[in-house]
């Protein structure tokens, strides 16, 4: 494997975990905030489906661009067969999954952090909870990259041909 795929393994790590951080403090700081205000159940009628919206729109819109950009990548190597790069190209489609995922959970996370910040309804702190589930579910690791390597099913000499697996 590639020399530079576990450094950028690490790095994307470290992404995922600084986001999960954010939408952690951000919840934590709306609720020390909110929490002295009144409740304003009407504004929250207005903005909660918004956020429920939002959700599930994302979903699968995710699934969506994860689709092409697999397809792309699977055509690109299909194309231009890997020489010494299939490591890279594989692991550049992976991290741009895990980071477009991973902002998607986030920005749910963070807008429903802001609902309660804006009417300190209790419920929409689920949004946040969601989305650190989510996050947590997406930080990259070595079988996660094995996985999606071997969801390519190109063969460049590399790939054992069992689904799942990807050996250097």
């Amino acid at each position: 494997m590639n020399a530079s795929v576990p450094l950028s393994l690490k790095s994307l790590q470290i992404i995922v975990l600084a986001m999960m951080a954010g939408v952690l403090v951000f919840a934590v700081i709306a609720v020390a905030i909110g929490s002295r205000n009144p409740p304003q159940p009407e504004l929250a009628r207005l903005l909660m489906p918004i956020l429920v919206l939002v959700g599930v729109v994302e979903l699968p819109a995710y699934f969506v661009v994860r689709r092409a950009s697999v397809a792309s990548l699977r055509r690109s190597l299909e194309v231009d067969p890997p020489a010494d790069d299939s490591d890279a190209r594989v692991m550049t489609t992976f991290a741009t999954l895990t980071i477009i995922g991973s902002a998607m959970a986030e920005g749910f996370g963070l807008f429903g952090s802001v609902i309660f910040l804006l009417t300190s309804e209790w419920p929409v702190l689920a949004a946040p909870a969601i989305a650190l589930v989510v996050l947590v579910l997406r930080i990259p690791t070595g079988g996660k990259l094995s996985d999606f390597a071997g969801e390519l099913a190109f063969d460049s000499g590399r790939h054992d041909g069992t689904p799942g697996r990807w050996e250097p």
